[in-house]
């Protein structure tokens, strides 16, 4: 079973002494997707308790489909993340590759590891830090300097894994303030190199993920899935032997009915396989709201993915005569094969007492 400490426990591994220099809640670990399961099962017998609310069985077979690490707790001993991908951002099959590669060996205390390659490890701590901290935490900022500063860092290296990631705009941002808050020299071409992939909707994720982690707005919310989907179409691409992502259902177009959902239930609703990197799925989707009152509104919800949800599309209805409602969207191949995604989820939201959900969905590949 292969795995490397990433962001501080790096720290950690390349230096023991770093721990009275920078505070670490936990131990960031990232997994083989081979040894997957067999961590898991270490973990909960060895007497670790997964933080949320993830049965062992989806924290197994489900985990890019719920986030891209399972926080784990043993008591007062503390916290482990294990990961199944590196970052947030980078939740694509084969996003960790080119980690696995370059990695060379070392030890976390006694413990033989692989240690990311320094540019590697930089490229993680700037794909991270402005998710969750705030940009001038010592946290990230000592990561970046320690790393910068490690033997065998490259440059052009961390710049390259950047911009394969499309992490152009978060490296853009922390190299700013390293260069212009704390007067840290930064190589000019490096700089120059990533402003040229600075761009929508990537600016736009990165601001929504800065304001908050969720209940995001209708703007917010599409460019998190635009830049998901070009994140994933890169990866696809740059995969040739990828086949074909085979969903939940055995039919290349997938059918449901449903009746009577309550306010905020969800409704699970059947993918197509066979989705190609340059096909896409069409769906339609037919909605009765019943006991809606007029001029009164629902938010309906349409998402996949469980622990941190994608939103696919949103629609504010309002109450009227006439029903039932006929919607209609698209859904990017590639974000389905590099995702896993085999189903969506739809929900009805802030809606007045009683009201509830009726209708079909009839999806298809094109």
């Amino acid at each position: 079973m292969a795995f490397s400490p990433i962001k501080g426990a790096v720290l950690l591994a390349r230096n023991p002494q770093a721990v009275s220099d920078r505070f670490i809640a936990d131990i960031d670990v990232l997994v083989d997707h081979a040894g997957w399961q067999k961590a898991v099962d270490l973990a909960l017998q060895g007497g670790w308790h997964i933080e949320k609310e993830i049965s062992r069985d989806a924290a197994v077979h489900r985990m890019w489909q719920t986030h891209h690490s399972l926080s784990l707790l043993k008591g007062n001993k503390g916290a482990i993340d294990l990961h199944y991908f590196s970052l947030r951002l980078n939740r694509q099959r084969g996003a960790d590759a080119m980690i696995w590669k370059r990695a060379v060996p070392g030890r976390l205390g006694e413990v033989p590891v692989s240690l990311p390659h320094p540019s590697d490890q930089l490229a993680i701590v700037v794909g991270h830090c402005f998710l969750y901290a705030n940009p001038k935490s010592h946290e990230w900022v000592s990561d970046a300097l320690t790393t910068i500063a490690t033997p065998g860092f490259n440059w052009d290296l961390f710049t390259d894994a950047v911009i394969e990631r499309e992490l152009a705009v978060p490296a853009m941002t922390a190299l700013t303030y390293l260069s212009e808050e704390l007067q840290r020299p930064i190589p000019s071409q490096v700089l120059h190199r990533l402003l040229t992939h600075v761009r929508e909707p990537f600016q736009s994720e990165l601001a929504a993920y800065w304001r908050t982690y969720r209940s995001r707005n209708e703007a917010e919310a599409r460019a998190i899935y635009l830049a998901e989907s070009i994140r994933s179409r890169r990866l696809v691409e740059g995969v040739p032997s990828q086949q074909p992502h085979r969903g939940a259902s055995s039919a290349p177009n997938t059918k449901a009915r449903f009746n009577a959902v309550a306010l905020e239930e969800k409704v699970t609703l059947p993918l197509p396989r066979d989705v190609g990197p340059g096909q896409s799925i069409d769906f339609r989707l037919t909605l009765r709201l019943n006991g809606l009152p007029l001029r009164q509104t629902v938010l309906v919800l349409l998402r996949c993915l469980d622990g941190v949800p994608l939103e696919i599309d949103r629609w504010r209805l309002r109450g009227r005569w006439i029903m039932p409602r006929r919607l209609t969207g698209k859904i990017n191949g590639a974000l389905i094969m590099a995702r896993g995604i085999d189903t969506l989820w739809l929900m009805a939201k802030k809606a007045p007492p009683g009201v509830t959900l009726s209708g079909s969905f009839e999806a298809r590949v094109v």
